[in-house]
């Protein structure tokens, strides 16, 4: 997995605008969606971030739209 050749635990991607995390063999895969939506496209945006804890390596997704707040999703 691309993970363990980057000596790493956490692949963090972005440009879908879409929010994601998912669990792999050797770590996690998140993507955090996006807040805004840019004036030079016409993609939806999710109107979502994530937050990373370290060293847990515990991954939340927030809806800025969601009145309280609560994480969507999250790869522990």
């Amino acid at each position: 997995m691309m993970l363990r050749s980057l000596n790493a635990d956490v692949l963090v991607t972005g440009q879908t605008h879409l929010p994601m995390c998912g669990q792999v063999e050797s770590g996690g895969v998140v993507n955090p969606g996006s807040l805004f939506r840019s004036c030079h496209s016409s993609r939806d945006t999710s109107h979502s971030y994530g937050v990373l804890h370290l060293p847990e390596l515990e991954f939340e997704i927030y809806d800025i739209d969601c009145s309280d707040l609560q994480p969507l999703g999250c790869i522990s």
